[in-house]
Protein backbone atom coordinates (compact mmCIF):
# COMPACT_ATOMS: atom_id res chain seq x y z
CA UNK A 1 0.00 0.00 0.00
CA UNK A 2 1.57 3.40 -1.00
CA UNK A 3 1.65 6.34 1.63
CA UNK A 4 -0.37 8.92 0.62
CA UNK A 5 1.19 12.54 1.48
CA UNK A 6 -0.53 15.29 2.36
CA UNK A 7 1.96 17.89 1.15
CA UNK A 8 4.36 17.08 -1.85
CA UNK A 9 6.84 19.03 -3.24
CA UNK A 10 8.82 17.81 -6.27
CA UNK A 11 10.79 18.93 -9.74
CA UNK A 12 9.47 16.88 -12.73
CA UNK A 13 11.35 16.80 -15.99
CA UNK A 14 9.08 16.73 -18.88
CA UNK A 15 10.14 14.88 -22.12
CA UNK A 16 10.27 16.87 -25.25
CA UNK A 17 6.68 17.13 -27.29
CA UNK A 18 4.73 14.84 -25.02
CA UNK A 19 1.55 15.73 -23.15
CA UNK A 20 2.36 14.27 -19.91
CA UNK A 21 -0.44 13.60 -17.51
CA UNK A 22 0.74 15.75 -14.29
CA UNK A 23 -0.28 13.70 -11.56
CA UNK A 24 1.90 10.05 -13.03
CA UNK A 25 4.68 12.93 -13.60
CA UNK A 26 4.34 13.40 -9.73
CA UNK A 27 4.24 9.95 -8.55
CA UNK A 28 7.03 8.55 -10.67
CA UNK A 29 9.27 11.54 -9.20
CA UNK A 30 7.99 10.79 -6.01
CA UNK A 31 9.50 6.78 -6.38
CA UNK A 32 7.74 3.88 -5.22
CA UNK A 33 5.31 3.62 -1.95
CA UNK A 34 4.69 7.03 -2.21
CA UNK A 35 2.12 8.87 -4.20
CA UNK A 36 0.27 12.66 -4.17
CA UNK A 37 -3.53 13.27 -3.85
CA UNK A 38 -5.96 13.47 -6.62
CA UNK A 39 -7.27 16.49 -5.40
CA UNK A 40 -5.69 19.47 -3.53
CA UNK A 41 -6.38 22.18 -1.96
CA UNK A 42 -3.46 24.34 -3.98
CA UNK A 43 -1.45 23.45 -6.44
CA UNK A 44 1.85 25.74 -7.60
CA UNK A 45 3.75 25.33 -11.18
CA UNK A 46 7.14 26.65 -12.05
CA UNK A 47 9.34 26.72 -14.58
CA UNK A 48 12.92 26.51 -13.38
CA UNK A 49 15.46 28.93 -13.57
CA UNK A 50 17.56 27.88 -16.85
CA UNK A 51 14.50 26.13 -19.00
CA UNK A 52 15.11 27.14 -22.65
CA UNK A 53 11.15 26.52 -23.43
CA UNK A 54 8.20 27.49 -21.97
CA UNK A 55 6.28 25.05 -20.29
CA UNK A 56 1.97 24.75 -20.98
CA UNK A 57 -0.55 23.37 -18.80
CA UNK A 58 -4.08 22.12 -19.55
CA UNK A 59 -6.11 19.24 -20.30
CA UNK A 60 -5.04 16.32 -22.11
CA UNK A 61 -4.97 18.55 -25.35
CA UNK A 62 -2.26 20.94 -24.00
CA UNK A 63 0.23 22.18 -26.56
CA UNK A 64 2.00 25.13 -28.05
CA UNK A 65 -0.98 26.75 -28.87
CA UNK A 66 -3.42 25.55 -26.45
CA UNK A 67 -3.05 25.90 -22.61
CA UNK A 68 -2.00 28.04 -19.75
CA UNK A 69 1.97 29.26 -20.94
CA UNK A 70 4.44 29.29 -17.84
CA UNK A 71 7.28 31.18 -19.26
CA UNK A 72 11.10 30.15 -19.31
CA UNK A 73 12.59 31.20 -15.92
CA UNK A 74 16.20 33.63 -16.06
CA UNK A 75 18.88 32.05 -16.30
CA UNK A 76 19.32 32.05 -12.29
CA UNK A 77 15.70 32.92 -11.72
CA UNK A 78 12.41 30.28 -11.62
CA UNK A 79 9.88 31.95 -13.66
CA UNK A 80 6.43 33.10 -12.18
CA UNK A 81 4.60 30.55 -10.95
CA UNK A 82 0.78 29.65 -12.15
CA UNK A 83 -1.16 28.31 -8.37
CA UNK A 84 -4.66 26.99 -8.62
CA UNK A 85 -6.50 26.86 -5.75
CA UNK A 86 -9.65 24.94 -4.89
CA UNK A 87 -12.86 26.30 -3.42
CA UNK A 88 -14.34 25.15 -0.04
CA UNK A 89 -16.69 22.39 -1.62
CA UNK A 90 -14.16 21.19 -4.67
CA UNK A 91 -10.59 20.34 -4.89
CA UNK A 92 -7.97 21.09 -7.76
CA UNK A 93 -8.12 18.14 -9.63
CA UNK A 94 -4.36 17.43 -9.77
CA UNK A 95 -5.17 13.61 -12.18
CA UNK A 96 -7.17 16.48 -14.89
CA UNK A 97 -4.01 18.64 -15.15
CA UNK A 98 -1.38 17.97 -18.32
CA UNK A 99 1.93 19.69 -19.12
CA UNK A 100 3.67 20.06 -22.68
CA UNK A 101 6.99 21.10 -23.50
CA UNK A 102 8.75 21.56 -26.87
CA UNK A 103 11.82 22.16 -25.29
CA UNK A 104 14.45 19.59 -24.22
CA UNK A 105 14.41 18.20 -20.77
CA UNK A 106 12.56 21.26 -19.38
CA UNK A 107 11.77 21.46 -15.45
CA UNK A 108 8.76 22.13 -13.56
CA UNK A 109 8.68 22.85 -10.14
CA UNK A 110 5.58 21.29 -8.17
CA UNK A 111 4.06 21.68 -5.25
CA UNK A 112 1.05 20.34 -3.88
CA UNK A 113 -0.82 20.68 -0.47
CA UNK A 114 -3.79 18.35 -0.08
CA UNK A 115 -7.46 18.80 1.30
Amino acid sequence: MNARRSYVCVTITLTQNTITRLLDAINAALGAGVECPGAAREVLLQSTGGNTSSVFVGDSNVSATNGYELPAGASSAPGVPRIYRSSESNGVPVGNLYVFSAGVSQKLNVEVIQM
